[in-house]
């Protein structure tokens, strides 16, 4: 009989919430160090064009100015990241409106400020594209030599496919198709990218606000030619990066400029720099078609996709979804994937929460519900029936999927949404009353869990009074995994939570980690981190045994202390100072989770209420259910949050986020909050979010990851429900009042 958890499933507050409410949490752009100077950037003003001139000589004669950084003074100085294309600390050729084009450092930001418009350059403007449809053509404009198409394979769309789909289009009894349309979506964390940085002569201290500090030591390393005992980058509260903020080029240049003046320097984004110079999800253009046989076996789909990875961006932005799990959705036997990865004239986008579900899941799901209502199927059947379960082979690589309650998680949606109650058939709205319209809709999904699973470690310190410290390199970047990491220590050890000290964010005291991203952190840090408790243990029962004269199986250790055969003995009897075990996570056969021989991640339904003015356009969202398998809650508050917060991001996205410009110049016309709308408390329905827990045989205590596929099936349940409203669909999202009208044949 296994034995009650006293740590984990519990709900408790944050650790760090205290000091977040009462505004002692110092934040990167916080830290204030004597004698600190202030930098600012200079962006470019056109979308595409090369340096040709550029002269500082009188912003430097500005007094209070100490330092001005470009791209001469950093020649062959290039960070590399998965997250995009190699690049220079500055780029000689500019490729977006706002791109870095030089750095001041002054004693203040206002002198900073001065000194930036006193900088003369010279420009060469070149042509620019902006559609990513137009940039994959030949004919385009080339941000790059080998072009815009920037796939694992430069200049070549990535394309998987299996079985013969032009066969099963041929035979089949319903086909269904639509081009969808996604915007671009900055990331808009409350927090402003910003870092300080402080060399002393001997060592180098960063304050950064990301979520890959490991990585960003990384880059600074190689760009300063330091070693990586030199180097200390510090995270220790983190205002929101939703896959936003990883590897960058702005610590380089406060790293440099501090370097070169031996004065620590702050460099801190403005709102407006925040939208544009921080990276941003990708826009998408999906021409997607689905094939089925009469009893609502859906046999195949085509699926073409053009997605707008921006100046610097690469396919891990873009259609890094078909080497990880996007074929995972439905049981197609005949399949072919295409996806072009474009650069163009617009910031550098890169993976952001949910990374290419939510826009493949816009289109999929609608078309779903096409067939469904075809061949007079109900919403849930369709789903049911074309869906994998636990154990199944899944194409196309023979990964088998793990734990998976689908049936289980439909039903607990179905019955807390009232679905059946609401549901009134194809063509009718769940009520019609005057100009206002009801709808209901929902769409399917399932998460991933894993990724990068060797990059994980921990340490774990018990020392005599039997309290115990908890070492690891993962970032909290808002998903409260400073809180779960350490329920799941404290839980391993059997001591209570307040007697576990954490240690984090600062890679001068910790170990390993790859970063916050794609939904591994509760996983794989987990797992090294019961890995790590294990190792302690072991090393405990060791000093027992030695010390004590006893044989190790006669040792036990639980609750804090030691037992030899049934008898309690201090640890302070047994030890003096601090015992510790580490623990790193082993590589996996094969490290993408499509590859791996199990694949772990759970069913996800969402169903959306809507109403819908068919004078104004105008949709509100009545109530939203949330259902999703995350294996076990480690804190179920955390869970819930999650959930709550992932499907208010993803109504945000459906409903009334555009990044947009100017048709022909690329300057950002909405860069702020008065103008970029964001969904907010006034905007927000009633959110039921379903905690549904199974248990996942591979993951720490049965947990599995949970921030990301919050967000992906919104858009795709939204637009259903807005079609059960109002009898036509949208095919582009956000859905404003102007495209329902426009759908209406209103306007």
């Amino acid at each position: 009989m296994s034995r009650k958890l006293k740590e984990v499933g519990k709900s408790i507050p944050l650790r760090d919430a205290r000091e977040k409410v009462n505004g002692s949490a110092q934040y990167s752009a916080d830290i204030r160090l004597d004698g600190m100077l202030h930098a600012k950037i200079l962006g470019s003003p056109y979308p595409h064009a090369k340096i040709k001139n550029i002269d500082v000589s009188q912003a430097k004669k500005i007094k209070g100015v100490v330092d001005i950084l470009t791209y001469k003074d950093t020649v062959g100085l290039t960070y590399a990241s998965v997250e995009h294309k190699v690049m220079g600390v500055f780029e000689q050729q500019l490729r977006y409106v706002g791109e870095p084009v030089a750095v001041v450092a002054a004693e203040t930001e206002e002198i900073a400020d001065e000194a930036l418009g006193a900088i003369k350059v010279e420009y060469e403007e070149l042509p620019a594209v902006f559609d990513p449809v137009e940039g994959a053509k030949p004919s385009a404009p080339k941000l790059y030599p080998e072009g815009n198409i920037a796939g694992p394979v430069p200049g070549e769309p990535l394309i998987g496919k299996w079985g013969d789909v032009d066969k099963a289009f041929r035979e089949a009894d319903v086909v269904v198709e639509g081009v969808f349309k996604t915007p671009i979506q900055p990331v808009t964390p409350l927090e402003p990218r910003a870092c300080v940085i402080s060399w002393d002569g001997k060592e180098l201290s960063a304050w950064v606000s990301t979520q890959f500090p490991h990585r960003v030591k990384e880059d600074l390393a190689k760009v300063l030619g330091l070693p990586f005992s030199k180097i200390s980058v510090i995270t220790h509260y983190f205002g929101g990066g939703f896959g936003g903020k990883k590897q960058e080029e702005y610590p380089l240049m406060a790293a440099l400029i501090s370097m070169r003046t031996n004065r620590p320097v702050k460099l801190e984004y403005s709102r407006e720099e925040e939208t544009i110079v921080g990276r941003r999800r990708y826009s998408s253009v999906g021409i997607i078609k689905l094939a089925a046989k009469k009893d609502g076996t859906i046999t195949a789909i085509d699926f073409e996709t053009y997605y707008d990875v921006g100046a610097h961006g690469n396919y891990v932005g873009g259609s890094l979804g078909l080497l990880v799990s996007e074929f995972y959705v439905y049981k197609f036997k005949d399949a072919i994937f295409k996806a072009y990865d474009v650069n163009t004239n617009l910031p550098t986008a890169q993976p952001f929460r949910g990374v290419q579900f939510p826009a493949y899941l816009f289109g999929l799901e609608q078309l779903v519900d096409q067939i469904a209502e075809k061949l007079g199927m109900d919403p849930v059947e369709i789903r049911l029936k074309n869906t994998y379960r636990t154990g199944d082979k899944m194409k196309p690589y023979g990964a088998t999927l793990s734990s998976f309650p689908v049936e289980e998680c439909l039903a607990k949606g179905v019955k807390a949404s009232g679905f059946r109650e609401s549901w009134k058939g194809w063509g009718k709205p769940v009520k019609a009353e005057k100009n206002k319209r009801k709808g209901i809709g929902m769409a399917y999904t399932m998460g991933w869990t894993g990724w990068m699973e060797q990059f994980a470690t921990a340490t774990v310190k018990v020392y005599p009074d039997a309290t115990a410290e908890l070492i690891t390199g993962a970032q909290d970047l808002g998903t409260g995994s400073n809180t779960t990491l350490s329920q799941i220590a404290a839980e391993e050890l059997g001591i209570p939570l307040d007697n576990l000290k954490l240690t984090t964010a600062n890679t001068g005291l910790t170990t390993e980690d790859w970063g916050s991203c794609g939904s591994r952190t509760l996983y794989c840090a987990g797992k090294a981190v019961v890995g790590a408790v294990r190792k302690t243990k072991e090393a405990l029962i060791n000093a027992a045994s030695l010390q004590l004269n006893v044989a190790k199986n006669d040792v036990e250790f639980r609750d804090g202390a030691l037992y030899v055969k049934g008898k309690k003995i201090p640890l302070s009897k047994v030890i003096k100072e601090p015992v510790s075990g580490a623990y790193k996570n082993p590589t996996p056969e094969m490290v993408a989770p499509l590859y791996n021989a199990v694949y772990i991640g759970g069913p996800l339904l969402h169903i959306a209420e809507v109403e819908v003015d068919v004078e104004t356009g105008e949709i509100t969202v009545l109530r939203y259910t949330a259902v999703q398998d995350v294996g076990k809650a480690i804190n179920p508050l955390v869970v819930e949050g999650q959930m709550y917060g992932g499907a208010l991001q993803g109504l945000g996205y459906s409903l009334k986020e555009e990044l947009l410009f100017e048709k022909d110049s690329g300057k950002p016309l909405n860069p702020d909050f008065l103008d970029y709308k964001i969904y907010n408390f006034q905007d927000a329905p009633l959110v039921q979010s379903i905690i549904m827990e199974s248990n996942e045989p591979t993951g720490p205590f049965g947990a599995m990851g949970v921030g990301e596929h919050c967000i992906n099936p919104v858009a795709g349940a939204v637009a259903n429900a807005v079609y059960n409203a109002i009898g036509v669909r949208l095919y582009e999202i956000p859905m404003t009042p102007e495209r329902v009208l426009k759908a209406l044949g209103k306007i």
